[in-house]
């Protein structure tokens, strides 16, 4: 009997576990984010509340945080916000140089963390935006850049 109680315990006890670990990963996100000059958490808050329900009004708020945050700002919790708000220029909008200009962002805040992994995957995702708004010299030398990483 007393060893199934410990097993239960163990059960449990890494079934609640990933639940905390969500919950700090968000607060660190938030307390992060809350220190970024300029950033409005208000907006940033209205951004995840209607994230999976209403994507387009979703996008709107996360634009306007990211148009009050501190252009020179290069925390790496903002990287995947820009990747988002660019694809979704990219795939619900058809604005191709919104796009670029959100994931140009992105790649520098990569570079400036030297996250090459992120920096090779975002150096694919700009090469695909310069191929659909036309060619230009530089989609030929990002492919080339982000072949290495892979």
């Amino acid at each position: 009997m007393k060893c199934m109680r410990i097993v239960i315990s163990v059960i449990l006890l890494f079934a609640i576990k990933p639940a905390y670990a969500a919950a700090d990963a968000d607060t660190d996100t938030l307390s992060v984010l809350s220190r970024v000059e300029g950033a409005d958490m208000t907006l940033y808050s209205l951004y995840r509340d209607y994230r999976f329900s209403d994507k387009d009004k979703a996008m709107e708020y996360a634009e306007l945080f990211l148009s009050r945050v501190d252009s020179l700002s290069l925390e790496p919790c903002l990287a995947p916000l820009y990747t988002e708000v660019s694809d979704w220029y990219e795939m619900e909008r058809c604005r191709f140089s919104v796009a670029i200009r959100y994931m140009e962002k992105a790649l520098e805040i990569y570079h400036a963390a030297s996250d090459g992994y992120h920096e090779a995957l975002t150096e694919y995702g700009l090469a695909k935006l310069y191929l659909k708004k036309g060619p230009i010299p530089q989609d030929v030398e990002i492919c080339q850049q982000g072949r290495f990483v892979f």
